[in-house]
């Protein structure tokens, strides 16, 4: 095990500034591209809400989102 830690000077490599600086901005980039691809976010609605929320708002033409949205909840779907 102490072997590797024996001819530590040998293994020392010279590196330029800028190279240690893409290194830095390459993992950066990697780690938000990670970070961003795992966001929940809002669930999926299913087609035959949207479908069911486009047949309430044709057929009254009064009602807004919120109305639309209470009765969706008297229905049963939590959005």
């Amino acid at each position: 095990m102490m072997d590797w830690l024996s001819n530590w000077k040998e293994r020392l490599i010279i590196v330029k500034p800028y190279t240690v600086i893409k290194w830095y901005r390459t993992a950066f980039k990697f780690y938000w591209r990670w970070k961003s691809q795992h966001k929940e976010g809002r669930p999926k609605v299913s087609r035959e809400v949207i479908a069911l929320i486009i047949q309430m708002a044709n057929e009254n033409s009064d009602w807004g989102a919120p109305r639309i949205h209470g009765e969706l909840m008297k229905l049963g779907f939590y959005l």
